[in-house]
């Protein structure tokens, strides 16, 4: 039974994670061979204070960049690259 943890930053709709979840359950399922059924998504959510980079918490930055990555307060952004980074 595969299960995938995933931290993101507070701020994201419910209709955004389950858009998540689902996109998720789909790259495993299809990159595993497992069964959609079998495959649990457990998504956390933080606030923004409680994540830093370089000493300073998210919160704080305006147009962070890590690894190709967006800004994390583009939400809907940053969630469409992790879905594409997960199917590639």
């Amino acid at each position: 039974m595969p299960v995938a943890q995933i931290n993101i930053l507070e701020g994201r709709t419910d209709e955004q994670k389950e858009t998540l979840i689902r996109e998720v359950t789909d790259a495993i399922a299809r990159s595993l061979g497992s069964p959609a059924e079998n495959v649990r998504v457990i998504i956390t959510e933080m606030p923004k204070q409680h994540f830093g980079i370089g000493g300073q918490s998210v919160k704080g930055y305006t147009d962070l960049m890590v690894d190709g990555a967006p800004s994390p307060h583009q939400s809907d952004t940053t969630l469409r690259w992790l879905i594409d980074r997960l199917r590639s």
